[in-house]
């Protein structure tokens, strides 16, 4: 008996099996050889298994399941456009027949949803992205009912929701994408999570998504090495992104340890990094060593973050990204330039943020903060370096940072900057126009920082300085050259009380600073103190209005308390200071000393800085250095460039003495002093007794390469300007001597009480009749911290001049160290007295 012929239909479905596993074996090897060429074969087996498989057989399905991927490996790897279509339409077809609940439905609503997610990334076809996610999310529900859909559905779902999110900006698609990813256990779910999540916080800002997105790149960067080479970039944007928020946190909460792992995460990025992208890791690295420098002053943290910088500096052609860099350069060295190379290190901030300003265009969003950076840079040159001609250029910069930051959270701090500035090139050119603008500016800084704002207890502190500068300019020019004795109880030329605006000014300052030095008591002690401290002189100027004392005891009390604050001087502290001013013991006779400037200001003034010593009787200051003092380093590199043409020795001097003065001790000693110069200089001026009037003398100054005063003489500490010489039919006071008498001259000796006594009110230079003479065009000034003895001047003379003497005359470059060998002398004599030597000092260089 013969065998059964196989029935067609099951022939069919037999035949159409055998096709579909040798069209999966030629694509198996296809995507495991990288040659899909093979792809046309496979699409004919299948399309032939299709043909003979018969309508409703479930085989259909899968042949069409197979078909659309052999399509869309067709397009991805053939480059095959129209096999795209052919695709959406198999996967189309497959899915139209699987009803819900069948366990195959979720892979099929997976697979047409990803070729419909290609045709929206290759045609921007919205609706098929839509319909897409769609797709999808019942795929994910299909899957949460128990089918074993794969991984890859969650990140696609995710992926999708993103871009629609990014297309229409609706916030449930990027829950929603953060919600289905986060579920997904799988390592590039994890990077596609970290992205998500770290777009949501940078979106909403909100403290659980930062901790969120922290933890979620973390976890990224812990996975990379499993990850597939395409999924390398995004590794590597996990790093990034992990290193940033890192940093974020750390500027929301100062956590030291968000800042060192920011600073670990930056250093793997940038070693992972190539080409362009390594510049600005470089950038952003450089910049959180430079905080953690100012967080534990480890030097090796700047020394890094400046290598870095450098680094990208040199490494970056590109007009912007080189601006960014310079930027960040140039501010790092002029936060720290005083711990580097000082003034070079601030000239090489300032050339740096000169060029990136040049750099960097119009409207860029950095460009405030490097217009600011540009501004103090160049008014704290102005000053370091004695070039005021910068002052102008610096206010004009910072004029341009209020402009550029006119919208943004900078303008207060920008305002205050350029407030400072103004005062600071008044200072120069004593126009009242320019501090007037200056309080107007602070003005408007207050009124841009209301409480709460971090820049708050800046601006306080700058306006309150103002404002302190114009009351104190304005009770100078009120107060009465020779005060009657007591004092009124308010001051004014005139009797009558000052005007209401400046108390007005007076009761502000007081005001605004009492408000600061509370902010500031959340501050450390060190910048607490500056605080304070003009908080106390507006008392005081407030006291000088109103005569009320309260003010006075109130002053006194914030500067007891400040200074109780502060940490106790070590106990062998002065080695720190006395050893860095000369590392040797005294030296021999003869030998080249080093020279040491001393630039005190307010109460400062009053101490005799270059006697400092150990208690115990070691080496002190003198032991170690010739000491000068100077009222600025303006003052001092106008008296340097003053040095006279010729190289010959002085032969002439004006002497003025007031051997008798009504209401005052004689000075019997004036007579010696006199012989004294007479001794050394062959052409002596001599103005003494009823001569010796200020408008004489004033007269006299002029022609004189040398001038040697016999008199008395006294300092207010409340108004530097009134110091005076006594002298016959009235003072001469400080400013009488205030501007340059336009001729450079050699030696002023002021052999009185007092001429170089600072005051307590100001706090920029010591003003002193010392200094005046200096600023009169006298090279070198010797004067007197406090009343001293008028027969030990005639002898400190008698010893000043003869290390002055050369032959035919003096020579007054020898002033610095023939005083200190004239002083060290009577130290000798009168070693427990230094009331009776400490008190001589020199100004000039």
């Amino acid at each position: 008996m013969g065998g059964m012929s196989e029935p067609e239909p099951a022939r069919g479905l037999r035949r159409g099996t055998e096709l579909l596993l040798e069209a999966v074996a030629l694509m198996a090897a296809a995507e495991r050889d990288g040659d899909y060429s093979v792809a046309d074969r496979a699409a004919a087996l299948l399309r032939q298994a299709l043909a003979i498989t018969p309508e409703g057989a479930p085989q259909r399905l899968h042949h069409l399941s197979a078909l659309g991927r052999v399509y869309r490996d067709q397009f991805r790897h053939l480059g095959r456009r129209a096999a795209l279509q052919a695709a959406i339409d198999a996967h189309r077809g497959s899915l139209a027949s699987t009803p819900p609940g069948d366990p195959q439905r979720a892979f099929r609503l997976f697979n047409l949803a990803t070729v419909l997610s290609d045709r929206y990334e290759l045609l921007d076809d919205v609706a098929a992205l839509d319909e897409s996610i769609r797709l999808l999310d019942e795929a994910v529900l299909a899957d949460a009912g128990g089918a074993p859909l794969p991984v890859p559905a969650r990140i696609n779902l995710g992926q999708r929701l993103r871009d629609r999110w990014h297309r229409r900006g609706d916030p449930t698609d990027l829950d929603r994408a953060v919600e289905v990813l986060a579920a997904a256990a799988d390592p590039g779910a994890a990077l596609m999570y970290a992205m998500v999540i770290t777009e949501r916080y940078t979106e909403r800002r909100t403290p659980a998504d930062l901790d969120a997105a922290i933890e979620a790149n973390r976890a990224a960067v812990a996975v990379a090495g499993s990850l597939p080479k395409d999924l390398a970039d995004l590794a590597d944007l996990a790093r990034i992104g992990l290193a940033a928020l890192l940093g974020q946190r750390y500027e929301d909460s100062h956590a030291p340890a968000d800042l060192d792992g920011a600073i670990f995460a930056y250093r793997t990025a940038v070693d992972a990094a190539a080409g362009a992208d390594r510049a600005g890791l470089r950038r952003a690295l450089g910049g959180l060593l430079a905080s953690r420098y100012e967080l534990h002053r480890h030097r090796g943290d700047l020394t890094e973050s400046l290598r870095l910088l450098r680094t990208a500096v040199a490494a970056t052609d590109e007009p912007v990204t080189r601006a960014l860099l310079l930027r960040d350069l140039g501010h790092v060295l002029h936060r720290h330039h005083t711990g580097l190379l000082g003034l070079d290190t601030l000239r090489e901030c300032h050339d740096l943020l000169a060029e990136a300003e040049r750099l960097l265009p119009a409207g860029h969003p950095e460009r405030p903060h490097l217009l600011r950076d540009l501004g103090e840079a160049r008014r704290e040159l102005a000053d370091a370096a004695g070039e005021p001609e910068l002052l102008e250029p610096a206010v004009a910069t910072l004029r341009a940072a209020v402009a550029a930051a006119a919208d943004s959270p900078l303008l207060p701090q920008s305002l205050s900057n350029l407030g400072v500035a103004l005062q600071a090139l008044f200072a120069h050119t004593q126009d009242l126009a320019t501090l007037t603008e200056a309080v107007a500016v602070l003005r408007r800084a207050l009124e841009a920082a209301p409480p709460g704002h971090p820049d708050r207890l800046l601006v306080l502190t700058n306006y309150g300085a103002a404002l302190n500068r114009r009351v104190d300019l304005a009770v100078e020019g009120m107060t009465d050259a020779t005060p009657k004795a007591g004092g009124p109880a308010r001051i004014g030329a005139d009797g009558h009380p000052p005007p209401p605006e400046l108390e007005r000014d007076a009761q502000t300052a007081v005001t605004l600073l009492r408000e600061a030095a509370e902010l500031a008591r959340h501050e450390a002690d060190e910048e607490r103190a500056p605080v304070v401290h003009i908080l106390a002189l507006a008392l005081l100027l407030r006291h000088q209005l109103t005569g009320d004392l309260a003010d006075v005891d109130e002053s006194v009390d914030l500067l007891r308390d400040v200074r109780a604050a502060l940490p106790p001087f070590p106990p062998d502290g002065h080695r720190l200071y006395i050893d860095a001013l000369a590392p040797t013991a005294t030296l021999p006779e003869g030998s080249s000393w080093p020279r040491l400037w001393w630039c005190p200001t307010g109460l400062l003034t009053l101490l005799p800085l270059h006697a400092a010593a150990p208690m115990e009787g070691r080496d002190g200051v003198l032991d170690r250095v010739v000491p000068s003092y100077t009222a600025s380093l303006r003052a001092l590199r106008r008296a340097r460039d003053a040095a006279p043409a010729g190289g010959g020795p002085i032969t002439s001097a004006l002497v003025v003495g007031m051997p008798r003065t009504p209401g005052l001790a004689d000075l019997p000693a004036v007579a010696r002093e006199e012989g004294v110069v007479r001794r050394y200089l062959p052409q002596v001026t001599s103005l003494t007794g009823p001569a010796a009037t200020p408008q004489a003398v004033l007269a006299a100054l002029p022609r004189q390469p040398v001038v040697h005063l016999c008199c008395h003489g006294t300092q207010r500490l409340d108004a530097p300007t009134e110091g005076r010489l006594v002298l016959s039919g009235g003072p001469l006071q400080v400013r009488d001597l205030w501007r340059p008498a336009g001729t450079a001259a050699a030696l002023a000796v002021l052999s009185a009480c007092e001429t170089v006594r600072g005051g307590a009110a100001l706090a920029d230079e010591a003003l002193t009749l010392g200094t005046a003479f200096q600023l009169a065009g006298f090279r070198h000034v010797i004067g007197a911290l406090w009343s001293i003895s008028d027969a030990l001047a005639a002898q400190l003379s008698a010893e000043f001049y003869a290390r002055l003497a050369v032959p035919g005359g003096i020579d007054p470059e020898r002033a610095a160290p023939a005083l200190h060998h004239a002083v060290r002398r009577l130290r000798a004599v009168l070693p427990g007295r230094p009331d009776l030597w400490a008190g001589y000092v020199h100004i000039g260089p």
